[in-house]
């Protein structure tokens, strides 16, 4: 393994990145950094013809580009073969605690695709259990707009298991109740998916707000207003008239 200088144009980054958003200040941070006391790891290349790819290093060598530096120390290592370079930026990713559950899901997806893996061999490979595997690309079933809402931070991974046990128009009525009440993921387990469209529905039908509480084979409708008029309006509609 070779350690050298080359120039940074000459570095492409890899295909097999798994992060498709990074923090501006945590770049900025980190160049601030280099600039300061310089590169105290190397990046780590591998050569493609008269080009390198980077194989890790993908925050350091984003930092040297916005410090212009024309070059880049690096440590060159020969004969790596593809699903090796794949799998070492993953391996970097994964030990970083801010990924999105979605950017590891499609990473996953992608190794598998890419090298033609089953989930089996791909969690052999990684170290991990299979279950873990799975429960990550499942996420990749959820229709896009929950999808980006995982990848976000505006549900949990946990809203999403509990999603994809919802089909439909209950699935989608049961997200937008977590996303507008902004509910937990234990509250959301204690809700039947069919209860959000039919809370939907009465607030429709109503033209407020219509809470369903449900325990067991009984439960509550609670219905809101926001003033004394709109109480009125409500009570008229059962046929009750305030005096």
């Amino acid at each position: 393994m070779q350690t050298t200088n080359i120039e940074i144009d000459l570095i492409d980054r890899s295909p097999y990145q798994m992060r498709r958003r990074f923090d501006q200040e945590e770049i900025a941070g980190l160049a601030a950094s280099i600039e300061r006391y310089g590169l105290l790891h190397p990046l780590v290349v591998r050569p493609k013809g008269a080009r390198y790819e980077l194989i890790s290093g993908e925050r350091r060598l984003l930092a040297l580009f916005s410090l212009k530096k024309k070059s880049a120390w690096v440590s060159i290592r020969k004969g790596e073969s593809e699903s090796y370079t794949a799998e070492m930026a993953l391996s970097e990713n994964l030990q970083r605690a801010e990924l999105s559950p979605m950017e590891v899901a499609h990473s996953y997806q992608g190794l598998m695709d890419a090298f033609a893996l089953t989930q089996e061999e791909l969690a052999k490979r990684l170290g991990k259990p299979r279950s873990t595997l799975a429960n990550f690309l499942r996420l990749l079933k959820l229709p896009p707009s929950i999808q980006v809402a995982v990848d976000e931070g505006k549900i949990s991974m946990g809203h999403a298991k509990i999603l994809l046990s919802a089909k439909g128009e209950a699935q989608k009525e049961l997200f937008e109740k977590i996303e507008r009440e902004k509910i937990s993921v234990r509250q959301t387990e204690k809700i039947d998916p069919n209860t959000a469209a039919l809370e939907k529905e009465l607030s429709h039908h109503f033209g407020r707000p219509v809470q369903v509480i449900q325990k067991g084979d009984s439960g509550q409708l609670i219905f809101k207003w926001n003033n004394l008029d709109s109480l009125d309006e409500l009570l008229s509609t059962f046929g009750i008239y305030s005096t």
